[in-house]
């Protein structure tokens, strides 16, 4: 639950960078799928200790 409420946030954040600032897309989707793919490795960490 903790990386999920870590990942909306930082989405929200970066959301409102966006917004604000007007970042370029690509960066800001190439930050997403950073970001995803960290949450992503997370949570298989985290089953994968669960099994043990």
């Amino acid at each position: 639950m903790k990386y999920i409420a870590t990942s909306v946030s930082v989405v929200s954040a970066f959301l409102f960078a966006y917004d604000w600032f007007n970042i370029n897309i690509k960066y800001l989707v190439y930050m997403l799928v950073l970001i995803v793919a960290s949450i992503f490795g997370a949570l298989v960490a985290h089953a994968w200790r669960e099994d043990e």
